[in-house]
């Protein structure tokens, strides 16, 4: 998948479902992956330290600030934020699968590009 193929689907997600418009998955179903969620089962799992107040769903990572993200290993991220109308997609090939420090630097990129939009 390119760069442009994850930003198309990130900007999907941010536009509730829609590709310009056109639907392409339901709203409802959108809504309920980027802010349903297990708090109990989010505090006991991985990356509660990633994300304090985020949680988890349908392979979206909910940051707690309104915005979530796909994370893959080595590197790969899809960040989305609705309310600054940005979409941040990361391809990687980092050595290691998962890397705590690097995710917490993509992540707070992620916000600080957020914030400059």
């Amino acid at each position: 998948m390119s760069a442009r193929d994850l930003a198309r689907i990130g900007e999907m997600i941010r536009s509730r479902g829609m590709a310009g418009s056109r639907p392409v998955v339901s709203e409802r179903w959108v809504a309920d992956t980027t802010t349903g969620g297990d708090d109990a089962a989010w505090q006991a799992g991985d990356l509660f330290h990633l994300l304090p107040r985020g949680r988890y769903r349908s392979k979206w990572y909910q940051t707690g600030d309104g915005a979530f993200c796909a994370i893959g290993i080595h590197g790969q991220w899809l960040y989305v934020d609705p309310a600054a109308h940005v979409v941040i997609v990361k391809q990687s090939c980092q050595h290691e699968p998962v890397d705590d420090a690097l995710d917490q630097e993509c992540l707070a990129f992620c916000r600080r590009v957020a914030t400059l939009a």
